[in-house]
């Protein structure tokens, strides 16, 4: 049984990485670019900025939530006995950056 899984996971993996090579190299060959649309390609930009809301802002949001719960039970008492003059750095790392992936970045950004 672990077997297959290893088997279907690396099968995912393969596919996963060729899709991520080919599927921009057709899209380039056909001059096709987000960068360079026009009037008419405006309308699809709005993918991104839905998967962002959809998707990306409440994954965002329990990481965010996730990581603040670490942040006050094991890593600040710990850092606080250690070394109480670098508190900044895992505030940062764990409850500011993710806040700011949730709060602040613009949408489709991500």
């Amino acid at each position: 049984m672990l077997n297959q899984f290893r088997r279907f996971t690396a099968a995912v993996c393969i596919t996963a990485m060729i899709a991520g090579v080919v599927i921009p190299s057709t899209a380039s060959a056909r001059g096709e670019s987000f960068i360079n649309s026009t009037d008419s390609e405006a309308n699809n930009m709005t993918s991104p900025i839905m998967l962002d809301l959809i998707v990306l802002r409440p994954v965002g949001l329990a990481a965010m939530v996730v990581s603040t719960v670490l942040f006050v039970a094991p890593v600040l008492p710990l850092t606080l006995i250690t070394r109480p003059t670098e508190i900044a750095k895992p505030w940062k790392a764990l409850v500011v950056e993710p806040a700011q992936f949730v709060w602040s970045d613009p949408l489709g950004t991500h």
